[in-house]
C-alpha cells in the first residue's frame, strides 16, 4: 500500500481501522468461548481437573491450528482472504450454537470436542488471514506499529471477554447451563466480526494475484513455503524463538490451570479456583498490553533483537522464582511477565517475517508459523501431562521453564536489530 498516512496515524486509515475492529470482534468473541469452554470441563463440582485431562484438551484443542494452518496459508495465498475471513465467522458461529445446545443436552464429550476442532479449525482461517493482509491496510512504515496495535486489541478484546465471562460463572455458577450461555455470546461475537470485515471490500486483504487452489497446489505451496523460511536464517531463527517460548508458555498456562483448581485453592470449591484463575489471566492481558506499548518504542532503542533478549530474561527470572515457592500472588506476577514476553516476541517475529518474506509467500509462511507456534504447545501439553503433579507445582518443571526462556533469548541472535519495510 502506497497510499499517504492521514493525521492520526493507525486508527486514521480506514481499511485498518476496520481490519483491527474485525479482530477485536473475533477475539472478544475466544475470550468469552474459552471461559465457557473451561467452566463446563474444569470447574464443574462433579468434574476433576488432573494434568493429564488439561494437556489432553490443550492439545486436541490446537491440532487443527497445527495441521489446518499450513493448508490454510496456501489457500490464503490464493483466495481473497476478506470474503474467507467472513465465511470462516459465519460458519464459526453457527457451531459454537451447536455446541452450547450440546453442553446443556449432556451430550458426549467426544461429541462436543468433534464440535469445538471443527470451529477451532475455522478460527485459523481467520487468524491467518489477517495476519497475511495487514500490509495490505497501512503503508510500509507502518506495518511495525499495526503489527504491535492488532495482536494487542485481540488480546485485550479476549482477555476481557474472558475475564467477564469467568467473573460472571465464578458468582453465579459453573454449571452447563451457565456454559452454554456464555458460549451462545460468543456466538454473537463472531456473527459481529464477520459484519466488521464487509467493509473491506472482496479484495481489501489480498492477494495480489488469485489462482484456483487444487490439490497438488497445495502440496506444491507447502513446499514452496517450508523453502522459502529455509533459505532465510533469519526466519528460521525468529521461528525457533518461538517455539521455545511456545512450549514454556504452554507448560505454564497448564500449571496455571491445574495449580489454580488443586494446589492454590481447596478443590472442593471450584469457584474459587475459577477466581485464581481469572486473576492470571487478567495478569496475562496486563502483561500484554504493556509489551505493546512499550515495544515501538523499545525496538527503536534496543532493536527488535535486544528488546526481545530483554523480556525473555525478565520473565526466565520470574519463573525460576517460582521454584522456591509457589503462592498466587507470585502466580499472577509470572502470569504477567510471561505474556509480556510473548508479546513482545510476537510483535518482533511478526515484523521480522513481513520484511524478509515476499507478499507471494506470506500467507503460506505466516501460516507455518501460526503452525509451529501451536505445534510447540501440543508438545507443552505432552510435557505437562507427564511431568505436572496432581497438584501443577513441581520445582523442576518451572526450572525448565526459566531454561526455555533463556534459549529463546540465544536462539534470537541471527535477527536483526530493526525491521525493513515489508517485501512485496
Amino acid at each position: 500500500m502506497s497510499a499517504r498516512v492521514p493525521h492520526g496515524g493507525l486508527l486514521a486509515i480506514r481499511p485498518y481501522r476496520w481490519l483491527l475492529a474485525c479482530r477485536v470482534g473475533s477475539q472478544l468473541g475466544d475470550g468469552v468461548f474459552q471461559a465457557g469452554l473451561v467452566g463446563w470441563l474444569f470447574f464443574q463440582p462433579a468434574r476433576q481437573a488432573t494434568p493429564g485431562a488439561a494437556a489432553t484438551a490443550a492439545a486436541a484443542s490446537l491440532l487443527p491450528y497445527t495441521v489446518v494452518g499450513p493448508f490454510a496459508g496456501v489457500i490464503l495465498d490464493r483466495v481473497r482472504r476478506s470474503r474467507t475471513i467472513v465465511v470462516a465467522n459465519v460458519v464459526r458461529a453457527a457451531v459454537t450454537v451447536l455446541i452450547a445446545a450440546a453442553t446443556v443436552a449432556q451430550a458426549s464429550v467426544l461429541l462436543i470436542g468433534a464440535a469445538v476442532l471443527a470451529c477451532l479449525s475455522l478460527n485459523r482461517f481467520f487468524l491467518a488471514g489477517q495476519t497475511a493482509g495487514i500490509p495490505h491496510t497501512v503503508p510500509p512504515r507502518l506495518v511495525v506499529s499495526a503489527n504491535a496495535a492488532t495482536p494487542t486489541a485481540g488480546t485485550i478484546a479476549a482477555v476481557a471477554g474472558g475475564t467477564a465471562a469467568a467473573t460472571w460463572m465464578t458468582w453465579s455458577g459453573t454449571t452447563a447451563g451457565h456454559s452454554a450461555t456464555v458460549l451462545s455470546l460468543a456466538a454473537c461475537c463472531y456473527l459481529a466480526s464477520a459484519g466488521l470485515t464487509l467493509p473491506l471490500g472482496r479484495d481489501g486483504l489480498g492477494p495480489g494475484r488469485l489462482r484456483r487452489p487444487n490439490g497438488s497446489a497445495l502440496t506444491v505451496g507447502l513446499r514452496q513455503g517450508f523453502a522459502h523460511v529455509y533459505r532465510h536464517p533469519v526466519a528460521k531463527a525468529a521461528l525457533a524463538a518461538v517455539v521455545a517460548l511456545r512450549v514454556a508458555v504452554g507448560l505454564l498456562m497448564i500449571a496455571t490451570l491445574i495449580l489454580a483448581r488443586n494446589h492454590l485453592t481447596d478443590p472442593a470449591t471450584p469457584q474459587q479456583g475459577l477466581g485464581v484463575l481469572t486473576a492470571c489471566g487478567s495478569a496475562a492481558g496486563v502483561g500484554a498490553v504493556l509489551a505493546a506499548v512499550l515495544t515501538p518504542t523499545m525496538t527503536r532503542r534496543l532493536g527488535i533483537r535486544g528488546w526481545s533478549q530483554l523480556v525473555l530474561g525478565l520473565a526466565a527470572a520470574a519463573m525460576a522464582a517460582v521454584v522456591l515457592a509457589a503462592s498466587t500472588v507470585l502466580l499472577v506476577f509470572v502470569s504477567a511477565m510471561a505474556a509480556m514476553a510473548a508479546m513482545a516476541v510476537k510483535i518482533g517475529v511478526d515484523s521480522t517475517l513481513h520484511a524478509t518474506v515476499e507478499d507471494r509467500f506470506r500467507g503460506r509462511v505466516f501460516a507455518l508459523y501460526d503452525a509451529a507456534f501451536n505445534a510447540a504447545f501440543v508438545v507443552a501439553a505432552a510435557l505437562a501431562a507427564v511431568l505436572l503433579p496432581a497438584d501443577g507445582y513441581s520445582r523442576t518443571v518451572f526450572a525448565f521453564m526459566a531454561l526455555l526462556l533463556m534459549g529463546a533469548a540465544l536462539v534470537l541472535r541471527p535477527v536483526a536489530v530493526t525491521a525493513t519495510a515489508p517485501r512485496s
